[in-house]
């Protein structure tokens, strides 16, 4: 007779599942520490002068915790997600310090021998500049709300595996706060709320939750 009894793994949104692996203390020790600590980091990022350094280090941690939690649970595409969200928007930044030098080369090219007609098209030059800047904004709200998402497929999955929401709940904050990052700042709050919940999620994790 046929039974329809499957293992808590394709949960997992389908990834191929393998002989559960048991994850010893010492690997639980590590992913909560790396992963409470990367979190913290990630949302202390906003410090003014040393932000960017610690935004710098939480990357890191975050890789390396989220590898090791692909590792564990058998599912390849939890660190993936965070690699290729990490992966876009590096290259979106890189592009838009390209798009800029070259913008700006172009424009002292076409002008810095004739300053006077420079001042005559200063208005046109105005325009053209602002439809830059709404077309730049556009690309990275696109490029924010796919980092998000990606992001909250990675954490969805960490949820069922580690039997804890707050990882979920953790992803569903990434995404709103991706989609009102416009809202005069709204956005940073609501994804520093989802760093901290993510931090508590991790710091709070017990062997006895895990779904093995």
């Amino acid at each position: 007779m046929e039974t329809n009894n499957q293992p808590s793994e394709v949960l997992l949104n389908n990834d191929n599942v393998n002989t559960p692996y048991k994850m010893t203390s010492e690997e639980l020790s590590g992913i909560r520490t790396l992963g409470g600590l990367a979190a913290l980091f990630a949302a202390g990022s906003i410090i003014p002068y040393i932000g960017f350094l610690i935004g710098l280090a939480s990357i890191v941690l975050f890789l390396i915790t989220f590898h090791k939690i692909s590792k564990v649970a058998d599912k390849k595409s939890i660190f993936s997600n965070i690699g290729f969200a990490y992966l876009i928007s590096f290259v979106a930044g890189l592009a838009l310090v390209i798009f800029i030098i070259f913008t700006f080369i172009n424009v002292f090219a076409d002008y810095h021998y004739d300053m006077e007609y420079f001042f005559s098209q200063i208005g046109s030059i105005k325009e053209d500049f602002l439809t830059t800047i709404i077309m730049i904004g556009v690309f990275f709200y696109v490029i924010s709300i796919t980092y998000a998402y990606l992001w909250k497929m990675s954490l969805d999955k960490t949820a069922v595996f580690f039997n804890d929401k707050a990882f979920k709940t953790a992803g569903l904050l990434y995404i709103i706060g991706a989609a009102t990052i416009v809202v005069c700042g709204l956005g940073m709050l609501v994804t520093i709320a989802g760093h901290i919940v993510l931090a508590v999620a991790f710091f709070s994790l017990k062997p006895d939750k895990i779904s093995v």
